[in-house]
């Protein structure tokens, strides 16, 4: 990858699951997680990609309301659950952080059952 990408690496990438080792310091709400930050505001061409790939087949889940604690934070330009199969819920935010000098695209995956309406 670095070859690839160049030294070092343009973006920096962060993923755990709980499912597979515990991750101390983790949000109780969060089964697992894979955020890619990358440095400048780019939040716009991000939002612009994630949104296309996940219009495409396979379709990343059904748009659903979004669940506590999720909320729109100072510099989300999209936040949006949508559920998935097997009762899962995946949350996606993208925006910018540190006065928009860095851009991140984070998915959330919640416990079974967690952020379902009506569940």
């Amino acid at each position: 990858m670095q070859g690839l990408a160049g030294a070092p690496l343009p973006f920096e990438l962060t993923f755990w699951d709980k499912s597979l080792e515990p991750a101390p310091g983790t949000p109780d709400h969060a089964e697992r997680r894979c955020e890619v930050t990358f440095a400048g505001d780019h939040a716009a061409n991000a939002a612009g990609a994630v949104l296309t790939k996940m219009a495409v087949p396979p379709v990343f889940g059904t748009p659903i309301p979004l669940p506590a604690p999720y909320a729109a934070s100072d510099g989300t330009l999209y936040i949006q659950a949508r559920q998935l199969l097997r009762k899962r819920v995946a949350v996606v935010h993208i925006g910018t952080r540190n006065n928009a000098t860095e851009t991140f695209i984070r998915v959330d995956r919640l416990p079974a059952g967690m952020g379902l309406p009506n569940g």
